[in-house]
């Protein structure tokens, strides 16, 4: 039973080690591709999460949270200060929607938000 077993998984693994080969072949490269940007841009720490497929393919924190007690990002619980930058997601989820035709700039507000309440205007 045991050798049964034993064979089993050596051919599993033997079947499916190209596979387990490319996806750490592809995760070390995500590595050396942060590491190289996190010391060329001098930014003191960065989280990376990749998802393919609705599945987590990668995440790895690089870098320090806290430079003075030298705490190491965690992907899953470091917070950081994104400023000015969601501007810019909000701008390209737009531009996809719009690119889809799921979105018309031209339409009327209530045509998306249909329960909006609504202003009385006083026209002159």
């Amino acid at each position: 039973m045991k050798k049964t077993f034993l064979y089993f998984i050596a051919a599993f693994l033997c079947i499916n080690a190209p596979i387990y080969a490319q996806e750490n072949t592809k995760k070390q490269k995500v590595q050396i591709i942060s590491e190289n940007f996190l010391a060329e841009n001098k930014i003191p720490g960065m989280a990376i999460s990749i998802s393919i497929n609705n599945k987590l393919f990668f995440s790895e924190g690089f870098g320090y949270s806290n430079l003075k007690t030298k705490e190491k990002v965690k992907p899953n619980l470091t917070k950081f200060r994104i400023a000015s930058i969601s501007k810019t997601l909000t701008a390209v989820a737009l531009a996809k929607l719009v690119d889809d035709k799921k979105i018309d700039f031209d339409a009327s507000l209530y045509t998306y938000l249909p329960n909006y309440p609504k202003k009385n205007m006083i026209l002159p």
